[in-house]
């Protein structure tokens, strides 16, 4: 539940819904009242107070001041946000009988926005005093009790920040925001705009309280910082900005790719992330146009923008998706440098996200302070702006703290980046003593923001080591759970001297330390990786590695691990890692040993407080093969292998000696049936086309089973990967 008024975007507060052209196109008699009241009325009603507010004046000086007449022209101003012609009309609407409710409400946002919060306070009261014990409206009201409280304790510290708004070249009566610094040279700021001009012009936007609305694309624009003055704001090209919404994020380290967000379609509240190359010196048609970067933030039915990319592997963004703790959260994701897929996101928790709502991130130079907007009761007016620093010790962060006036106001106030001298900041704010809507802002620091100095190692929070602590989930009963001890188990592969399956009591120990951590673990299964030497025919190989599997499995279900938490995958010799046959020709005994392993797999791990570390023998570079590489790349992504038939016995088929990578593998509880698949692919597409020739071939039951993280997935469970694995979808479309 969100507990405070619905936000409306900043997008939508500017350039309302227009009158059809025959309404326009009608010019009334200066007195013929009655056609301009159907006029202001339709103005109004549309939320276009621009329009209504010389309609409504028109008419106050033909029939005189009244209570429904002064309201409204008090209501256009106060969108207006000339709120001292506002506050004079509804002050005369308060004294009459019986005055809207909402003249109270909006008298004290007028106080509030003025910074009069115990004058604003006061008359809050005065208005929840009208409202009926059960209206909703109720709870938001309080909030905005509540947050002229923080305003009062809220201090002014003049001496070491200064804000000023950057002037009318930049910003305008409509809305500026997201200031971007350009990493190559300081004097140069991008920022998004919403103009009449703009590429994408003019389109619907939902409806507000029952109204449709239009609005104008935002488009992204540059300035230059020029003797102390900025530049007037210039449209970047057709390249960058199109039919659809645009926002420049931030640029990649060298300055040659830019990131944006783009509406996901025309008419698409929520954005998605995309990049492409940067250089304003060509032509609109030297570059490509903006390719997505991921979509794996996408969720149906739900918002999402307001991405802050710290770097190429992580960053962060808001919203509404399920799972959160209420309104708009803040979530972060991260790309493996080794594998290039990206993580699921990652809600930053309850520390940082409350049932209100939390936007625009920016993670400073440190990678550990946080600076974010929120309007949740601690700010003093709508969005303020919050610091928290992650502390590497306790593996959490602190309490968000308000970074106070004059950066924040009584307003909105949103989207803070700290400059890259460490001296100042950007930031956008709709207080009203701006041009109107939202204006972009600079602050200026007394001191250098020491978190925006240096990187630190690692460079971000997320990669923080998180082996010593671990927050389980609380218990229904509301109790707070302390943190539970992570424990770290190393796994070392099973090596066999001979190609025999005899049980070793080394052996044995190194499986009793698997069993002992799944008894402990109940919640964890296993797969079982059997690897063969090269020293006989693939078919053999194959099936060898399966029952030398078996055995490993009978010994770990006698010593208490039931049989439906092991699968089995056996590789025969497809994978080795050392070279078995000398420089003389003669066989390498050491390296066939090596070959012969077994490797245990552990899954369940996700969010428990236990993390797996697997090893590998130690090998000189000249003994090493990179035969392995792929078995060990598919352990850590997604592949897809294709199942050309299953069987209780070997199978002898010749096409298992015609392709590389050839598996066997057996499902818990039923170990005794034997699947066979060949391939090794990263893409749906490819397995399909030697799914296509294998049914050529007379394999017409051959299918496309996919694998993530070296397990075999169900339909049911890919579906919930989609996210983090897109191509997931062209075999989920495949198989329904």
């Amino acid at each position: 539940m969100i507990l405070a008024r619905p936000f409306r975007s900043i997008i939508l507060y500017s350039f309302l819904v227009c009158l059809s052209t025959n309404l326009l196109a009608q010019r009334p008699a200066a007195n013929d009242t009655r056609q301009l009241e159907s006029i202001s009325k339709k103005y109004f009603n549309n939320a276009d107070y621009d329009k209504a507010l010389p309609v409504l004046l028109q008419i106050r000086s033909i029939k005189g001041k009244s209570k429904s007449l002064d309201y409204k022209i008090g209501v256009c101003y106060f969108y207006k946000q000339e709120y001292i012609s506002s506050s004079e009309y509804l002050a005369y609407v308060a004294e009459q009988k019986d005055p809207p409710d909402r003249t109270f409400d909006y008298l004290a946002k007028i106080l509030h926005r003025s910074h009069r919060f115990e004058d604003a306070a006061k008359m809050y009261k005065v208005y929840l005093g009208k409202l009926k014990l059960k209206d909703e409206e109720r709870i938001f009201v309080k909030n905005d009790i509540r947050r002229c409280l923080s305003g009062i304790k809220s201090t002014l510290s003049p001496a070491d920040i200064i804000a000023e708004n950057l002037g009318d070249n930049i910003n305008t009566a409509g809305d500026e925001y997201r200031p971007v610094e350009s990493n190559k040279q300081e004097t140069i700021l991008y920022f998004t705009a919403l103009r009449n001009t703009n590429t994408g012009g003019l389109s619907a936007a939902g409806k507000v309280d029952g109204v449709k609305q239009m609005r104008y694309k935002t488009d992204v624009f540059q300035t230059t910082l020029k003797r102390g003055t900025w530049s007037k704001g210039q449209s970047l090209d057709r390249r960058y900005n199109t039919g659809f919404d645009e926002e420049l994020l931030a640029f990649s380290e060298d300055g040659s790719q830019a990131f944006f967000s783009q509406s996901a379609n025309k008419e698409a509240p929520g954005k998605s992330l995309k990049t492409a190359l940067f250089d304003m010196s060509g032509s609109e048609e030297t570059n490509a146009t903006l390719q997505p970067m991921t979509s794996l933030i996408d969720a149906p039915d739900t918002w999402q923008g307001d991405f802050f990319v710290f770097n190429d592997t992580t960053f962060l963004f808001s919203s509404t998706r399920p799972g959160g703790f209420g309104g708009k959260d803040l979530y972060v994701v991260t790309r493996s440098p080794r594998t290039g897929y990206w993580s699921m996101p990652r809600n930053l928790g309850a520390q940082i996200n409350t049932p209100f709502d939390e936007t625009a991130p920016f993670l400073a130079r440190d990678g550990r302070t946080l600076f974010f907007s929120s309007n949740n009761t601690h700010s003093i007016g709508g969005f303020d702006i919050f610091k928290a620093v992650y502390v590497d010790s306790l593996l959490n962060w602190t309490t968000p703290q308000n970074i106070g006036q004059p950066i924040n106001s009584a307003s909105d106030d949103s989207y803070y980046r700290l400059a890259d001298d460490g001296l100042k900041a950007y930031f956008a704010s709709n207080r009203h003593q701006g041009n109107g809507g939202w204006d972009i802002y600079q602050g200026f620091f007394k001191k250098y923001q020491r978190e925006h100095l240096f990187p630190r190692k690692p460079d971000a929070f997320v990669y923080v080591n998180q082996l010593n602590r671990y927050e389980i989930d609380a218990p229904k009963d509301g109790s707070i759970t302390p943190f539970e001890e992570i424990k770290t188990y190393i796994i070392e592969p099973v090596s066999f001297n001979e190609d025999n399956n005899r049980l070793t009591p080394a052996i044995k120990k190194q499986v009793n330390d698997v069993i002992k951590m799944l008894i402990e673990h109940p919640y964890t299964n296993v797969v079982v990786h059997s690897h063969t030497a090269n020293d006989a025919a693939r078919r053999y190989n194959l099936y060898s590695s399966v029952l030398r599997a078996r055995d490993i499995v009978d010994y770990m279900s006698r010593n208490g691990v039931t049989r439906d938490r092991i699968s089995i995958m056996g590789f025969g010799a497809t994978y080795p890692l050392a070279w078995e046959t000398q420089d003389n020709g003669q066989p390498n005994e050491i390296a066939r040993k090596v070959n012969r392993r077994i490797e245990f797999r552990i899954y369940g791990t996700e969010n428990r407080p236990l993390k797996v570390e697997y090893k590998r023998p130690l090998l000189s570079g000249n003994m090493e093969t990179f035969d392995a590489k792929p078995y060990y790349e598919a352990l850590e992504g997604l592949a897809y292998r294709v199942q050309i038939t299953s069987s209780k016995q070997m199978y002898s088929g010749d096409v298992i000696e015609i392709y590389k990578n050839v598996a066997v593998e057996t499902i818990a509880p039923d170990d005794q049936l034997m699947r066979y698949a060949i391939g090794l692919f990263s893409s749906y597409y490819t397995a399909k086309s030697l799914k296509d020739k294998l049914a050529a071939d007379g394999f017409e039951d051959a299918f496309i089973v996919p694998y993530i993280n070296g397990r075999r997935t169900t339909l049911e469970e890919a579906r919930e990967y989609t996210g983090l694995y897109p191509d997931l979808n062209a075999f989920i479309r495949a198989s329904e």
